[in-house]
C-alpha cells in the first residue's frame, strides 16, 4: 500500500446498519442513516456493492474513462 493511502479501521457492520444503507441508497437520502453510524461506512458499503466512487465535486460526470499515460 502507498504511504498516502489510509486503511479503514476494523469494524463490524450489523445487519440493521446494512439495511439502513440499502434504504438510504434506494431513497437517495443520507438523512435516513442512524446518526451514530459513520458516513464513510456507507461509502465502503457502496463500493462493496460494485459502485465506483470518485472524489470529484463535479456533478455532471456521467462517464469515467481510464487515462493512459504516454
Amino acid at each position: 500500500m502507498r504511504e498516502w493511502m489510509l486503511e479503514a479501521p476494523e469494524h463490524d457492520l450489523p445487519g440493521r446498519d446494512e439495511a439502513a444503507f440499502a434504504a438510504a441508497w434506494a431513497a437517495r437520502d443520507i438523512s435516513l442513516l442512524p446518526p451514530e453510524v459513520p458516513r464513510w461506512l456507507l461509502l465502503q458499503w457502496l463500493a462493496a456493492q460494485g459502485y465506483l466512487l470518485h472524489g470529484s465535486q463535479q456533478g455532471g460526470n456521467h462517464q469515467l474513462r481510464a487515462a493512459h499515460a504516454p
